[in-house]
């Protein structure tokens, strides 16, 4: 009997899922619209879910795998994905660093 690693089985798993939401079709060949910021995403979320986008780190992904994902990123980051977060107000006496310490 043949021991499989950590790493194999990850790549199994990824294949199945890639065959689970039709990645094997070849939906992913053409480069899609690229996804850099919130309100891009939620942009691309409106479109069909066979329709594909760029991911920042370059990597394709169809908008139906994105949306497959969703409930557990979102649960992840603690908001929404289409959500623009906001930068939290600054209250208070700025503190001056000097430079020769």
């Amino acid at each position: 009997m043949r021991k499989l690693s950590i790493a194999l089985c990850c790549f199994f798993l990824a294949v199945a899922f890639n065959f689970a939401i039709g990645a094997d079709k070849g939906i992913l060949k053409s480069a899609g619209t690229r996804v850099n910021n919130a309100a891009d995403l939620a942009a691309a979320l409106k479109h069909s879910d066979n329709e594909s986008v760029q991911l920042p780190s370059g990597r394709l992904a169809t908008v139906g795998q994105i949306k497959r994902l969703q409930p557990m990123v979102e649960k992840q980051l603690g908001r929404k994905l289409t959500s623009i977060p906001q930068r939290p107000n600054l209250e208070g006496p700025a503190i001056k660093i000097s430079k020769n310490i």
